[in-house]
């Protein structure tokens, strides 16, 4: 495959993905804000008429096959409890439709035993059995208001262990996503941190790196100017060692 065929799958699923997006939001999501929580949009997905499901399901597949593409990839966050089972039907009604035209199926989820919103709000059993490819987001999963590691071998070892045996996934299905980027959290009697991505990683002069062994990554710490900075930082060593889950897990 040549690099403009590449690029082209690239951008035909960039504009695949956002056009599935209005659809879903025309005709089977409504969004509501809370304003007491400026970290949350939630979502709501309305059981719908079977005919304005139809419309939405067939609009997917129809363009799945125009983009000429292998399939999607359904990234839903931030849901309500209440609609799990409305969400789960929804990926339960398109996977047949999908398979029929020989297209693929991946759906991201959050990590067990979280919030409702954040986490209980998928039946991960039910998704699982379903979908061809149940995409575990591994990042950020325990907030941006203290200072860890956003990415711990540790604790995504400890939710594979739950996604196969508490949840009933099978472990073939599971697919980890990976972040290429850390955060430099600063304390300064509060909390805040910056995004950093992989490739801009540096570390100051004078600053000395540790083997952090439970999450897998190069620790660093520094104070200047009353604020203590640290990072756990994302590199091919920490990349490497999360990637020895898949084969440990058989994923």
């Amino acid at each position: 495959m040549s690099n403009n065929d590449i690029k082209n799958k690239i951008f035909g699923w960039i504009v695949l993905l956002l056009l599935i997006l209005f659809l879903l939001l025309l005709n089977y999501v409504k969004f509501f804000y809370h304003f007491d929580n400026p970290y949350i949009n939630e979502v709501s997905i309305e059981k719908s008429s079977s005919v304005a499901i139809d419309k939405v399901l067939g609009e997917i597949v129809d363009n799945l096959k125009k983009a000429n593409v292998d399939g999607v990839n359904i990234d839903i966050e931030r849901m309500y409890l209440t609609d799990k089972d409305n969400y789960s039907r929804f990926i339960i009604e398109l996977v047949p439709r999908l398979h029929k035209e020989n297209l693929k199926l991946s759906v991201l989820v959050t990590s067990p035993d979280g919030s409702e919103t954040w986490s209980l709000c998928y039946d991960r059993n039910k998704i699982g059995k379903t979908t061809d490819y149940l995409v575990y987001l591994t990042y950020d999963e325990q907030g941006v208001t203290n200072s860890r590691s956003i990415c711990s071998y540790a604790l995504i070892e400890n939710n594979i262990a739950k996604f196969i045996g508490q949840e009933g996934v099978s472990s073939d299905k599971i697919v980890l996503a990976l972040p290429f980027y850390t955060r430099l959290w600063r304390e300064s009697g509060t909390v805040s941190s910056t995004v950093v991505n992989m490739v801009d990683t540096k570390i100051p002069s004078g600053v000395k790196s540790t083997w952090d062994e439970a999450t897998k990554q190069h620790y660093i710490e520094w104070k200047n100017g009353g604020i203590t900075y640290k990072e756990w930082i994302e590199d091919k060593d920490s990349i490497s060692a999360k990637l020895d889950l898949v084969k440990k897990y058989n994923l």
